[in-house]
């Protein structure tokens, strides 16, 4: 009898999960846009965000949140959590700085195990970007 992996479990659960939902979905909702996208941003108020972020932006935004990437770590990374939140303000870009080097560490792990793609090095640039934006390094 095998080791159950409750890590593992929940990942599949997720991702068969936002399979359905994307075959059932699909015929009526679009691709997602730029334009929606900077909309939803507006309602949020949230700093301006430049219109090119869209293509780092859509790759981070693919994220199932099945936690797959969570497996590729040593014990208290937690990759899943920081590709959703480390990237969302500016503001937070400087208490990013640690997240986003231990990202570009597990990047080529990550890409292995990630069934939606998600580009991690497109975070760590936005990472970085809003450091540079705010002036700091």
């Amino acid at each position: 009898m095998g080791f159950l992996n409750l890590r593992q479990v929940n990942a599949y659960w997720v991702l068969g999960w936002a399979l359905a939902k994307h075959v059932v979905a699909r015929p009526f909702v679009g691709r997602p846009t730029p334009t929606r996208w900077l909309e939803r941003l507006r309602g949020e108020e949230l700093g301006p965000v430049p219109q090119d972020a869209w293509g780092a932006f859509a790759g981070a935004g693919r994220c199932l949140g099945c936690g797959l990437c969570d497996a590729v770590g040593e014990p208290g990374d937690t990759p899943s959590a920081w590709l959703v939140g480390a990237i969302r303000q500016p503001s937070d870009a400087p208490l990013s700085v640690a997240i986003a080097e231990r990202l570009t560490e597990l990047a080529p792990r990550i890409a292995a195990v990630c069934p939606a793609r998600v580009s991690v090095l497109d975070v760590v640039r936005l990472v970085r970007g809003n450091l540079d934006a705010l002036g700091r390094r």
